[in-house]
């Protein structure tokens, strides 16, 4: 009996060391109700971050559509790349380090084409270290930190989409369109 009763008093402390030290669960903030109804354009369609976002944004309860006639405003993603970099190597050669960058930019469009918000960009970027000796885990470890930094970028996406800044950006007169 008493060490349940310690070991529950210890489980209340530390929940609520958690909520003193401001630790809060990553969650997403609201988007403007300008979003209810949105397609999503990319160059990568089937890409895993452009399915990764619609299936986020459909489980928070926006209806994304199949073409931007269906849709108000459209969430258009471009430039989606890929990089790497030698950041170390060895004295023998065997073992590099590398950075992993990936940036992509995106904006938000009215039925017209006219640019509401942005053009953004997102970045990001992580270190991983191949030893030549085990080539075979390099294409795994690459693979898991694109998904890694695809779901930070789509996560980073729908922060800036929920900003206030957003929000009175889609509410007020739209950007003049650039050409390219």
């Amino acid at each position: 009996m008493r060490a349940r009763l310690i070991k529950t008093t210890v489980i209340f402390l530390f929940a609520l060391s958690l909520t003193a030290c401001g630790f809060h669960l990553r969650q997403q903030p609201p988007l403007p109700a300008a979003f209810h109804t949105l397609y999503v354009q990319s160059d990568q369609p089937y890409g895993q971050l452009t399915l990764q976002l619609k299936q986020i944004l459909q489980s928070i309860g926006i209806n994304v559509v199949d073409t931007p006639k269906e849709a108000p405003i459209t969430l258009k993603i471009f430039d989606e790349r890929y990089t790497t970099s030698i950041l170390s190597e060895s004295a023998s050669s065997s073992t590099k380090q590398y950075t992993l960058y990936l940036t992509l930019q995106y904006d938000v469009q009215n039925s017209k084409g006219q640019v509401l918000f942005g053009p953004k960009t997102i970045k990001e970027q992580r270190n991983y270290t191949v030893n030549e000796n085990q080539v075979t885990s390099t294409n795994t470890q690459e693979d898991s930190l694109k998904e890694e930094m695809q779901r930070d970028a789509v996560f980073s996406i729908l922060m800036q989409l929920g900003s206030p800044q957003a929000s009175s950006a889609i509410s007020a007169k739209p950007k003049a369109k650039k050409s390219k």
